[in-house]
């Protein structure tokens, strides 16, 4: 078996992490894979060294006309140069990875003649409290873009949902038949969560308070994450000890530190930037939240969980799949800032965060998604 995944750009997001962890796991198995990715870099830093630096003969190829954003002509050159790698690599499956990959990725699969085509979308982009660049942005765009979505499904053999309700809400859209869809979560490799700092230690080598209680975020710093619902509720928060800690880059970092330097919030937010240590991050935390308006899974609240952390989440796309409101975690309300606030005042329950960690032990794993990844070849026939 060889395997060729494609994505627009090797970005350090929660995409391109789970792409890296199943090309790894696929490699441990034996299955032979290649990368190709187009260019693009970001404020979100790159996974493009540590891809290559995995060895063992893992090819990684840049294709200079692949990008993320709409463009007819470098998209045209883009689906050309597909076919023609697909053509002489020698791949019985393609693995497309996000919106545009997918696409292209699988128009080209077919146009070269692979065997069997698997598209990972990584949720979609239609749900209404999503807040995607040069897509929610622009409403008259949506019947083309639900059209193309749908191409993008239609050359594909089979279509990878991360939730039940990542499934449903595609069925409901039309997107493609119930039956074309398998359900396999994101997993995270769950050692860098088994040996963590003391919370003491943490905070000291990452500069933080020691005595105030401390609620982390981590992710891309952009509207549909939703760090600017977290810090209106901080604002509605009048104790000065509970703070935010905020890893993660992006386009809105600049207007999210100069709502931090207000009078109600000066003092009360750290900025991390990007980080490679999350599980230490998190070590140094009292409280997760996820402000998130949409999330197709929430892998970083699986990382929380496996971090054994107290979790706040919105109720919004797959995230109640994976946190049981009560039970292994808090939901609220997207874009509500006065429930996250409360949600946030509440004292944290050890035997939740516990309940949560053994949760994920048991159904997101990194070597579940990669076994259940290989089922699904193999069941193609690849």
């Amino acid at each position: 078996m060889r395997v060729t995944h494609v994505i627009t750009r090797l970005i350090r997001g929660g995409a391109q992490l789970t792409l890296y962890n199943l090309v790894r796991g696929l490699r441990d198995r034996g299955i032979d894979c290649e990368v190709v990715s187009g260019p693009e870099e970001g404020s979100e830093g790159s996974i493009l060294p540590e891809m290559r630096a995995m060895g063992g003969g893992l090819e990684v190829t840049l294709l200079p006309s692949l990008g993320r954003e709409v463009n007819p002509w470098r998209d045209a050159a883009a689906l050309a140069a597909l076919a023609r790698h697909f053509a002489r690599s020698g791949s019985s499956l393609i693995h497309t990875h996000t919106s545009k990959a997918g696409l292209l990725g699988g128009l080209a699969a077919r146009l070269a003649g692979v065997p069997a085509v698997v598209y990972t979308a990584q949720g979609h982009i239609f749900a209404g409290q999503g807040a995607v660049p040069s897509v929610t942005d622009r409403p008259g765009m949506r019947p083309l873009f639900m059209a193309l979505r749908r191409l993008a499904e239609g050359c594909s053999d089979r279509v990878v949902a991360l939730t039940p309700a990542d499934l449903e809400e595609q069925v409901a859209l039309g997107l493609a038949p119930r039956e074309k869809y398998a359900v396999i979560p994101n997993g995270v490799d769950p050692e860098p969560f088994s040996h963590l700092p003391s919370k003491a230690e943490a905070r000291r080598a990452l500069g933080l308070p020691a005595e105030s209680s401390l609620v982390i975020t981590v992710g891309r710093l952009s509207p549909e994450k939703g760090q600017d619902v977290l810090l209106e509720a901080l604002a509605a928060i009048p104790d000065p000890s509970i703070q935010v800690v905020l890893v993660g880059d992006g386009p809105l970092r600049a207007s999210l530190e100069a709502r931090a330097r207000q009078p109600d919030l000066a003092g009360r937010v750290h900025f991390l930037g990007l980080r490679k240590d999350v599980p230490d991050c998190m070590a140094a935390a009292d409280l997760y939240v996820l402000p998130s308006r949409y999330e197709a899974q929430g892998m970083v609240v699986v990382e929380a969980m496996m971090a054994s952390l107290p979790i706040v989440a919105s109720r919004v796309g797959g995230v109640p799949g994976i946190l049981e409101h009560g039970v292994t975690g808090i939901l609220v309300p997207p874009a509500d800032p006065i429930a996250l606030a409360a949600a946030m005042r509440l004292e944290p329950d050890p035997v939740m965060a516990s309940r949560a960690r053994r949760g994920a032990l048991e159904t997101l794993t990194v070597d579940l998604m990669v076994e259940s990844y290989l089922k699904l070849y193999r069941g193609l026939g690849a």
